[in-house]
């Protein structure tokens, strides 16, 4: 099987480390979280003063949606997914309720369909000092909120885990090399 693994939880939560890791330890291409980019193309992501705009929300799952096409056949290890920019255009109301529906149907098969083979989600286990990188939202309550979405969204793709070719995991483990091997043992 193709691994097309993501990596998803809130900001500060240790997804781009993970990520990096699993994609040597895998021998598969690393997808870099794509608001960075987006946010140095000058687009408005989620940022202390600022919540994200629709312009940066289509751009992220645009080009979220391109690097893991190009990634299909040879498999990848992504810092994000389209669940995340979801959770968030849902969380900041970025777009109306109708678009916000369209797009949730999107995601929903976009994920059952053929994406994604596995999706580890990392919770929020401690509170955690996100420090400020002039791009994340640092309040702690934003992370909260944040987490309890993708948790949500979680639970409504495990109902159809027993269908489609996926598998969720959560992480339970608070080390670093712990997640590691714990995510190792998931994916293999």
């Amino acid at each position: 099987m193709t691994v097309r693994c993501v990596i998803i939880g809130t900001h500060g939560v240790g997804k781009t480390s993970l990520a990096e890791r699993l994609a040597v330890e895998l021998n598969l291409p690393y997808i870099k979280e794509i608001a960075r980019k987006v946010n140095a193309e000058g687009f408005s992501i989620l940022t202390n003063n600022s919540k994200p705009s629709v312009q940066a929300q289509m751009r992220i799952y645009g080009l979220q949606i391109a690097i893991e096409q190009t990634h299909f056949v040879s498999g990848y290890v992504a810092d994000r997914s389209v669940l995340d920019n979801f959770v968030y255009a849902k969380l900041f109301k970025v777009v109306n309720e109708n678009m916000l529906n369209i797009w949730e149907r999107f995601i929903r098969e976009y994920v059952l369909v053929n994406m994604y083979s596995h999706i580890i989600y990392i919770p929020l286990m401690d509170e955690l000092d996100v420090g400020c990188d002039g791009l994340r939202n640092t309040d702690l309550e934003t992370q909260k909120k944040i987490d309890r979405e993708i948790h949500k969204v979680i639970k409504d793709l495990k109902t159809y885990e027993p269908l489609w070719d996926f598998s969720i995991h959560t992480i339970a483990s608070k080390s670093f090399e712990d997640r590691v091997n714990e995510a190792l043992e998931f994916v293999r």
